[in-house]
């Protein structure tokens, strides 16, 4: 099983039940480290996604799911599940590699059945690149999101930009106003994150957001990454938490909340 960081204080597993993942860089890895931390706390987890998402691999992820459902979706998936389990729902797609999603009624019904503990969704694509911009139907999120985790990859922001690591470029350039060749800087990105259009789009207005930028797999990076995310903030885009994180490796992943100080938190509070 994994060994997991400390403590997350960027979620609640027992209050924060439906949360999203959003963006380009990690979406999977983090829903997966998720699902994987809530069962060792003895949840019940479904993992699913709205879109597509990867089988996972038998000798990584796939070896920790309890149920794979992939007919009869609803129904099986309607099944109570046990203590302490991961169930992954989706239905077959025409790249045998990958589910398809389900339906938001779909998500829905099974958010009404009250029967998991925590619902992870991935909830749109970036075809493996670290950066995106959300195309008009997307994401596709639930209302009852408690969380939106919106994810960066840092191979995307530490190196100039162009069609070929950003997915929807088009809609890339008219968010940031990066050209191709450009590196991202915080006042560039800032747009992603803080735009009707970007990063956070459609996210219910109750829903918490938390910017987690992934890739962060140097100890170099990481001090960069927290001075990235520090001039962002200055900025005072609407969100709630700030992580940064490495899933390289399966078995010791990295995963670490940043906040600052202000009226009601400490300076500095690293996880």
């Amino acid at each position: 099983m994994f060994k997991f960081p400390g403590s997350l204080s960027w979620i609640s597993p027992e209050e924060d039940r439906i949360i999203a993942a959003t963006g380009a860089g990690g979406k999977t890895s983090c829903l997966e480290y998720l699902a994987l931390q809530f069962k060792q706390l003895g949840h019940r987890v479904l993992l699913t996604t709205t879109t597509r998402i990867f089988r996972p691999s038998q000798t990584g992820f796939g070896q920790y799911i309890d149920r794979l459902i992939e007919s009869n979706v609803l129904e099986q998936a309607g099944i109570e599940p046990k203590a302490s389990s991961i169930t992954l729902a989706g239905f077959p797609d025409e790249n045998p590699e990958k589910l398809k999603g389900l339906s938001l009624a779909d998500i829905q019904q099974l958010i009404e059945l009250d029967i998991y503990d925590n619902i992870l969704i991935e909830a749109d694509g970036s075809r493996q690149r670290p950066l995106k911009a959300p195309r008009d139907d997307e994401p596709v999120l639930p209302d009852d999101c408690q969380i939106i985790i919106g994810v960066t990859g840092w191979n995307g922001i530490s190196n100039p930009v162009s069609p070929q690591n950003i997915h929807r470029w088009e809609q890339f350039v008219n968010i940031t106003g990066l050209s191709e060749g450009e590196r991202p800087t915080p006042r560039t990105l800032f747009p992603l994150l803080n735009d009707k259009h970007g990063l956070f789009k459609n996210a219910p207005a109750s829903a918490r957001k938390v910017w987690l930028i992934n890739q962060v797999d140097q100890l170099s990076d990481r001090t960069c990454a927290r001075e990235f995310i520090a001039s962002v903030q200055s900025l005072s885009p609407p969100l709630h938490h700030y992580v940064i994180s490495s899933f390289r490796s399966q078995s010791a992943p990295f995963v670490e909340g940043i906040t600052w100080k202000t009226e009601s938190s400490e300076n500095n509070h690293l996880i």
